[in-house]
C-alpha cells in the first residue's frame, strides 16, 4: 500500500531523475517525449510534465487494486493512456484477467483547434491523431477502451470510477458532464480525481468544482505542469452532482475562487490568481480583473521544481492580458452591462432558490442576518419544499440535515453539497437527526421548522426539537407564526419544560396578510417567523416568552375576516 500523501511513491519514477524507471517514456525536450513501443521508440507530444506523467504510471502500477476502472479523459496523442497502460500491465496486484478493458481512454481524436500544437505525421492531413494513439498504445490496447467523439454525446453508466484522469473539462458544459455522469462513481476512500486543469486560468471552473465539492474531497497534491491531486472520502449523491455548477451566482463563484486560492501553497496560489481574474473577465468585470493580474507574483516561491508554478503563473499572466487587450471595448461593455442588469435578488441573495419559496423578503434578509451571525455547526430544517430556506442556509453552516415527507422532494433542486435531505416523517427522523450530530460531535446551532402548520403538527415538531439539550447557543425559527393555528400551537407548547429555553418571540418578524390570499373581503394570514433562544446553561426562573407584535397580529386576525372595515 502506497502513501497519496508523501511523494516518493511517484518521484521513484521520473525519468529524468531516475533513469532506471520502468515508466515508457523519456522526455528530450518541452512537451516532446520518446516512449517505448513494440516497434521501437516513438516521437510523441503530450502537455502533461514528466512528474504529471510519473503520477500516472504510479497510480496505476502501485495504487490500483481493480476496484474500479480507469479513466483518461482527454488524451490527445494518448501518452497518457500509454502511462496508465504500462502501469497495469506492470501491477503485481491485480490478476491478469481482471486487467482486460479497465482503461477506458475518450478523446476527439481531433487536430481541430490545436493546429498550433499539433505535431507532423503521415496522416495528420486527415484531421485526426487517433492512428497515432493507435501506434502508440498497440502493445497494450487489450488493456484499454479507446472512445472517440464527442464527451458530451457519450455516457458512463454505473461502473465504479477508482481513478479519473480529467483533462477534458474545457469547458462548463464539459465539466458538468463529468462532475453529473462521472463523480457519483467515485469510490470512498478509494478513488483518486486528477484535475489536470487545475493550475491554469483558462478552466477556472475546475478550482471552482473542487471547491463545491470540498466537503468529499482530500487534496493531496499540485503538482507542475498543472494538475490537482484529490482523494474521495465519502459518496457524491447524484442529486448533488446533477447540480450545473455554471448556475452558481457570479458572488458565489467569486467566493469558491477565494476559498481555493486561500488553500493553495504560496506558488500555486499565484496562478489561482490569474483564474480567479479570468473568471472576472468572463463576468465582464475587466477592471478588477486588471487590478488583481497587478499583484500576480511570477517569481519562484518554491525550492522545488514540482512545487514550482512561477513559470504557469507568468505564462497565465501574458495569455489573460491578451485575452482582456483582444476585446477591450467588449468587456467594458458587458460589464456595464451586467451592472444593469444585476437584479436586487442577485445582490441580496446570490445563488438562492426564490422560486415558490413561501417567504416573503424581508423574512429571506431575516434569516441571511441570523445566520450570517449564528454560522451554524449543525443545522436541522423541518420542512423543504422547494430548497429555498435550504439553498439560503448552505453556505452559512457547516452540515445541514433536511427533513420533509414528500419525495418529490429530491426532484425539485439539487442539494447543498453539505445538506442530507432525508425523507421520513418528522416524528421518526427529528430524533435521528440530533441523535446523528451527536454521534458527529457537532452541535446543533440552527433549527427552522416550517413543516406540518396544524395546531397539532406544530406542537409535535416543537416538542422533539426540546427534547435536545444543547452544547452551544441554538435558535430555533418557526416560520408562519402569523397563521391562527400555527401562533396556537407554538402558543400551547409547554417551553419550560426545557430549562435551556431563554426567549420565545412569536413575532421576531410579524407575519401579514397574504395579497393573492385575498377572496371575497377576506384574506389569510401567513408568514412571520418566531424565534427561540435555548442556551447550553440551565436558566434560573421561567422563560420569557412574548409577542411583541401581539396587538398587530390580533389586528390582522380582526381584519382578514371581513376586510371591508378598512374601506371608507
Amino acid at each position: 500500500m502506497i502513501d497519496l500523501t508523501k511523494r516518493d511513491y511517484w518521484t521513484r519514477y521520473v525519468p529524468f531523475m531516475h533513469p532506471e524507471s520502468p515508466a515508457p517514456f523519456f522526455e528530450r525536450a518541452f512537451q516532446a517525449y520518446s516512449v517505448r513501443t513494440p516497434a521501437g521508440l516513438v516521437e510523441i507530444k503530450s502537455m502533461l510534465s514528466s512528474y504529471e506523467l510519473s503520477i500516472l504510471f504510479a497510480l496505476a502500477k502501485d495504487y490500483w487494486r481493480g476496484e474500479g476502472a480507469i479513466v483518461d479523459l482527454g488524451c490527445l496523442y494518448g501518452l497518457t493512456t500509454r502511462c496508465f497502460a504500462e502501469g497495469v500491465k506492470l501491477n503485481e496486484d491485480v490478476a491478469e484477467d481482471l486487467k482486460a478493458k479497465r482503461i477506458y481512454a475518450y478523446d476527439l481524436f481531433l487536430a481541430q483547434d490545436y493546429e498550433w500544437w499539433t505535431q507532423g505525421g503521415e496522416t495528420i492531413h486527415a484531421g485526426s491523431w487517433f492512428e497515432e494513439f493507435l501506434t502508440l498504445n498497440r502493445g497494450e490496447l487489450d488493456y484499454i477502451v479507446p472512445c472517440p467523439g464527442d464527451l458530451l454525446k457519450m455516457n458512463w453508466g454505473a461502473k465504479p470510477i477508482e481513478i479519473l484522469m480529467i483533462d477534458a473539462a474545457k469547458a462548463w458544459p464539459l465539466n458538468h458532464f463529468v462532475v453529473s455522469r462521472m463523480f457519483p462513481r467515485l469510490i470512498p476512500g478509494r478513488s483518486v480525481v486528477v484535475q489536470q486543469d487545475y493550475m491554469h486560468f483558462v478552466e477556472y471552473w475546475v478550482a471552482i468544482t473542487m471547491e463545491y465539492f470540498a466537503d468529499y474531497f482530500q487534496p493531496l497534491d499540485f503538482v507542475f505542469g498543472a494538475s490537482g491531486l484529490f482523494l474521495t472520502t465519502k459518496a457524491i449523491p447524484e442529486e448533488a452532482a446533477a447540480f450545473d455548477l455554471s448556475t452558481l451566482s457570479p458572488a458565489e463563484k467569486i467566493r469558491l475562487m477565494d476559498q481555493a486560492i486561500s488553500k493553495a501553497a504560496p506558488s500555486g496560489a499565484e496562478v489561482l490568481k490569474t483564474a480567479k481574474a479570468k473568471l472576472l473577465v468572463d463576468l465582464g468585470m475587466s477592471a478588477q480583473a486588471e487590478a488583481l493580474i497587478s499583484t500576480v507574483n511570477v517569481e519562484r516561491l518554491s525550492a522545488e521544481s514540482y512545487d514550482d508554478f512561477s513559470g504557469i503563473a507568468q505564462s497565465c499572466v501574458a495569455g489573460l492580458r491578451a485575452v482582456i487587450a483582444q476585446a477591450p471595448a467588449a468587456s467594458t461593455a458587458l460589464e456595464a452591462s451586467t451592472v444593469r442588469a444585476q437584479t436586487i435578488s442577485d445582490i441580496l441573495f446570490p445563488g438562492v432558490i426564490l422560486d415558490n419559496w413561501q417567504m416573503m423578503p424581508w423574512e429571506q434578509i431575516s434569516l441571511t442576518g441570523v445566520l450570517s451571525r449564528l454560522r451554524p455547526k449543525g443545522a436541522i430544517e423541518i420542512g423543504v419544499y422547494y430548497g429555498g430556506s435550504l439553498s439560503l442556509a448552505a453556505p452559512f453552516c457547516e452540515k445541514i440535515v433536511a427533513i420533509d415527507i414528500d419525495p418529490e422532494v429530491r426532484d425539485r433542486f439539487a442539494p447543498p453539497p453539505n445538506a442530507e435531505i432525508w425523507i421520513e416523517p418528522s416524528s421518526q427522523a427529528v430524533p435521528k437527526a440530533f441523535a446523528h450530530f451527536e454521534a458527529l460531535g457537532v452541535p446543533v446551532n440552527y433549527v427552522l421548522i416550517d413543516a406540518d402548520h396544524s395546531v397539532e403538527g406544530v406542537m409535535r415538531d416543537i416538542a422533539l426539537v426540546l427534547d435536545y439539550k444543547p452544547r452551544e447557543p441554538m435558535l430555533v425559527l418557526m416560520h408562519d407564526s402569523g397563521n391562527p393555528a400555527t401562533r396556537q400551537g407554538i402558543l400551547s407548547v409547554d417551553w419550560a419544560r426545557n430549562p435551556h429555553v431563554r426567549l420565545v418571540d412569536l413575532d421576531f418578524v410579524p407575519g401579514q396578510i397574504i395579497e393573492h390570499s385575498v377572496v371575497n373581503g377576506r384574506g389569510e394570514i401567513w408568514g412571520g417567523l418566531a424565534l427561540a433562544y435555548l442556551h447550553p446553561d440551565e436558566r434560573t426562573g421561567p422563560p420569557v416568552i412574548r409577542e411583541s407584535a401581539r396587538m398587530s397580529i390580533a389586528c390582522l386576525h380582526h381584519c382578514a375576516q371581513d376586510l371591508s372595515i378598512l374601506q371608507g
